[in-house]
């Protein structure tokens, strides 16, 4: 028996930065329908197909889980059958 889908939310803060993002970058738009379908159905990665991080030292609120997608981030937590996302960058070209 599967689990029941996830229902994923957005906070103010991931708002505002999703709208700064979509304008200056048009394949934000892309990566956040992804970001969508991905935490709809495995926010904890437990099928392993995703690039999602359970990061350590985080509190509740401030995104306990990452999705990496290309160089966007998204960091979420997870409130039972709620995906809550909390915010929405781009990793810098020079990190690596």
């Amino acid at each position: 028996m599967t689990p029941p889908p996830f229902l994923v939310r957005t906070s103010t803060h991931y708002e505002r930065l999703a709208r700064m993002l979509g304008k200056r970058h048009p394949k934000f738009e892309g990566a956040q329908k992804t970001t969508i379908e991905i935490l709809w159905q495995d926010p904890t990665n437990r099928s392993g197909s995703y690039n999602i991080k359970k990061l350590v030292n985080v509190p509740r609120g401030e995104g306990q889980w990452r999705l990496a997608l290309g160089r966007f981030r998204m960091r979420y937590d997870i409130y039972e059958h709620d995906v809550v996302l909390q915010y929405c960058g781009l990793r810098r070209e020079d990190t690596y």
